[in-house]
């Protein structure tokens, strides 16, 4: 069975800004714009809308699959199938790993944030956007369509990062942070790196 290998292209990027999915009263209500701020609320709310991916790319990709057997100069099995699948790659942050608000004790109104860093979360096929260009011979089974799939994702997941999808979901992400954190009072908002403490009073 082969795989064709043609390269994998971008249809789209559709930024998930959460802040769009979630109505700004929810996410904001409770929130006091003074110094007095219930971290243990706010933190609880950046985990529920972190939650989800915060930047998706969807690709189409084209798969070529042919077999064929032969027996004695005779052809026992002939078939080919070209179609097309819609791969979505989807990025975010872990929210079990590593985040830390640290609030700062000379300033009421700064905040240091510590963010996991982003990673892929899903890498999927939309099987009701596969469409099929021709068929020639017996039918493939659903193992040999799900096979060839899963060697295409990896093509969409290296292009994904190569156009800077971890890049943007961070980018994102701390969008939405910095529109929670200022809705409550704070003046400034400063990311730490994903590990270690250094720069926490810098």
């Amino acid at each position: 069975m082969n795989v064709g290998k043609g390269r994998a292209k971008l249809d789209f990027a559709l930024l998930c800004f959460l802040s769009l999915l979630v109505p700004a009263s929810a996410l904001l209500t409770g929130c006091s714009r003074g110094p007095a701020v219930d971290m243990g609320s706010l933190e609880t709310r950046v985990r529920s809308v972190l939650e989800l991916p915060t930047v998706e790319y969807v690709y189409r990709d084209i798969v070529y699959l042919g077999s064929s057997r032969s027996f004695l100069f005779f052809k026992t099995l002939d078939k080919k199938l070209l179609f097309s699948v819609r791969i979505r790659v989807r990025a975010g942050l872990d929210m079990k790993e590593g985040f830390r608000i640290i609030p700062d004790d000379m300033n009421p109104r700064r905040v240091y944030i510590r963010l996991p860093a982003s990673r892929i979360l899903q890498v999927d096929a939309d099987e009701k956007g596969i469409h099929q260009y021709f068929q020639r011979g017996e039918r493939f089974g659903r193992l040999e369509y799900s096979a060839a799939i899963e060697e295409v994702k990896p093509r969409a997941v290296e292009d994904a990062r190569k156009r800077g999808i971890l890049e943007k979901s961070e980018e994102n992400a701390k969008t939405l942070i910095r529109g929670i954190f200022g809705a409550a009072g704070f003046t400034r908002i400063d990311f730490l790196p994903p590990r270690g403490e250094e720069g926490i009073r810098g």
